[in-house]
């Protein structure tokens, strides 16, 4: 998908600013939840910096109709919080398929907002 205003896809956009990113493969919604699932055993989450994920993962449910089965994830504030880890498990997962050295400790220290001078 190209943009209107560049002609340029968000991938080529991202290039030329310097910033590099792998495409995660383009799963069902059911094999990227079993995929981060299977993965999520593996993972380490920073208490306090990822409070407000963790209890979104905790919070995340299914839409329920009245005598018919799940129809998928709710759409709430936990929906984005877990689209998110399933991204990740899925994207990192094809990239370590491709003989990519698999990811080393987690740089801290960023700040969003900018109020910590850049500093990673």
């Amino acid at each position: 998908m190209r943009e209107l205003g560049t002609g340029q896809s968000r991938l080529e956009s991202a290039a030329a600013l310097g910033i590099r990113f792998s495409v995660a493969p383009g799963l069902s919604l059911a094999d990227g939840i079993d995929a981060t699932r299977r993965r999520i055993t593996r993972l380490w989450f920073d208490a306090e910096h990822c409070a407000q994920g963790i209890r979104a993962l905790r919070a995340y449910r299914r839409q329920w109709r009245r005598g018919a089965e799940a129809q998928g994830p709710l759409h709430d504030w936990t929906s984005h919080a877990a689209d998110a880890l399933r991204y990740a498990a899925t994207g990192f997962r094809a990239e370590l398929a491709q003989g990519a050295p698999a990811p080393g400790r987690a740089r801290t220290g960023y700040d969003m907002f900018g109020d910590e001078g850049g500093r990673l």
